[in-house]
């Protein structure tokens, strides 16, 4: 495989007024630390770290003391008080840092034995607080039927910053007051104005400059190969170039390319806590800190600067950035974790598929290849019509498995058997991929097939294709990804090169 690099060098400029220090903005003072996560929290934690683990051993095999260190083992008060659910009613005291230590830890276990995949340990959890509509993980509730991930999709989400169902680490893990930390509440909004402005600016010339894209593949990847991506590496650098390309018209170099690569890797660090970071002495912390800080540098090399400049003044003033580098800061950060990311796992899967092999990290037990037996079985279907393929894909192994809101008001849930009453505001996560298999939706909702009737209905991309224009679409699911357009066509592009399907 001989690959050469398209120079990306442009004149430096000087760094224009009101610009500022991304190193700054990332050791901003923390936001919210919860008093179990104090640095004397995780001392203790620490010191006595044997006994918890032998504490929270045994849930590996019973699912009964997993939920009862979760909410509880009865509706009696003392009961919740000395779980993961009492503690987060009591505002995460330090004092009850013990329930965090033992949920969490649980929660570890039951992932461990999951084979470290996200959506056997979903499955897992549901089936341990018996298999209804809701159980609990983190600091909240999670769902997952088609009906009511539909219908969180579809309104107001009262959004935090959370991830995972966790307080997520700001503003150094994660970027404060990214897109989707905000809420879309009706009338005017922060969410809404930085979505258009990022609309504004960067989506409306991607979608013209993306059709150009497989002639910058061909430049740059003279010997291309399907099996070439098999190489994680190699798939992550040609991602990360190709939608910073699209989105910048900049063909970064592979130094630079891959810089952005690394937000693949880094992502699947957002999912710890900031007890669990601490714990790790802050390492994924300080690497998250770094690689960002290294992404703003890009932008300053290629003097990209204007375009964060032109979405700032687009914001009403209330919304406006001071200083300008912590708009261009959340922006990078939402379109290299949730963007770049997202690509990486949609084209992984694809690939793997191709080759009638499952990825690393999916529910392999639960993907049925069977009616596309052979790779030439794969690329016939693939060509006949490369985005279904991708949305299948999708919608079987999904880039994305669930999304943090809250919910909207007070709300009395069944969990395994026991009535729990939520306040308004408790942390709600919503579970796409289980959604995606639900059989109420999906025929066979194992079996891989493009061709499915209800293929559109799935919400792999935060709400559901229609034959609808894509302004409707977004009026149907104001949080639709706005990039999955997008993210369809940098896949068909790259596997298209890969596979000589040029004409498709």
């Amino acid at each position: 495989m001989r690959m050469e690099t398209v120079d990306s060098s442009r004149t430096p400029i000087k760094v224009p007024e009101g610009w500022g220090s991304i190193e700054e903005v990332v050791n901003a003072p923390l936001v919210d630390v919860a008093p179990d996560s104090w640095w004397i929290s995780v001392i203790f934690l620490w010191l006595t770290l044997l006994i918890w683990i032998g504490i929270t051993i045994p849930t590996m095999c019973c699912s009964c003391l997993f939920v009862t260190y979760l909410i509880g083992c009865c509706d009696n008060s003392c009961s919740i008080l000395f779980s993961v659910l009492g503690s987060v009613k009591c505002g995460r005291s330090l004092f009850l840092a013990p329930n965090i230590y033992k949920g969490w830890l649980s929660i570890l276990w039951a992932f461990l034995i999951n084979g470290a995949t996200r959506l056997r340990l979903f499955k897992w959890e549901w089936e341990a607080f018996g298999k209804g509509d809701y159980w609990y993980h983190g600091e909240g509730v999670w769902c997952w039927t088609y009906e009511h991930v539909n219908k969180i999709m579809k309104g107001v989400q009262m959004r935090k910053s959370a991830f995972g169902c966790v307080q997520a680490p700001v503003p150094d893990l994660f970027a404060s007051d990214i897109l989707v930390f905000l809420p879309n509440t009706p009338g005017e909004s922060e969410w809404k104005a930085v979505r258009w402005a990022m609309h504004s600016v960067l989506f409306v010339e991607a979608e013209k400059r993306v059709k150009n894209l497989p002639a910058k593949l061909t430049q740059y990847w003279k010997d291309p190969t399907l099996t070439a991506l098999n190489d994680a590496s190699f798939l992550q650098l040609i991602i990360a170039k190709s939608v910073f390309w699209v989105l910048f018209d900049v063909w970064l170099d592979d130094d630079d390319g891959g810089i952005i690569a690394q937000w693949t890797t880094a992502a699947k660090t957002a999912i710890f806590p900031r007890l669990v970071q601490r714990f790790a002495f802050n390492l994924l912390i300080n690497r998250m800190k770094s690689l960002r800080v290294n992404t703003v540098n890009i932008v300053e090399k290629h003097n990209l600067y204007a375009k964060f400049y032109e979405m700032n003044d687009l914001l009403p003033d209330k919304f406006k950035r001071t200083p300008v580098v912590k708009l261009c800061d959340e922006i990078m950060y939402i379109l290299d974790f949730a963007g770049v990311n997202g690509v990486v796992a949609s084209a992984t899967t694809c690939v793997a598929f191709l080759q009638n092999q499952k990825p690393g990290e999916s529910d392999a037990a639960n993907i049925d290849l069977s009616k596309y037996p052979t790779e030439a079985d794969m690329a016939a279907i693939y060509k006949r019509n490369p985005s279904n393929y991708i949305k299948e894909a999708g919608r079987i192994d999904p880039p994305v498995t669930s999304a943090t809101s809250s919910l909207a008001e007070e709300q009395t849930l069944s969990l395994a058997g026991q009535e729990r009453t939520f306040e308004a505001g408790t942390l709600n996560q919503y579970v796409l991929s289980m959604a995606n298999r639900d059989t109420q939706i999906f025929k066979d909702p194992s079996v891989f097939d493009p061709n499915r009737s209800e293929l559109n209905k799935a919400l792999t991309w935060n709400g559901a294709f229609g034959d609808q224009t894509r302004e409707e679409e977004e009026k149907d699911y104001p949080r639709i990804c706005p990039g999955r357009y997008l993210a369809i066509d940098v896949v068909t592009a790259v596997i298209n090169h890969a596979i000589g399907n040029s004409g498709a």
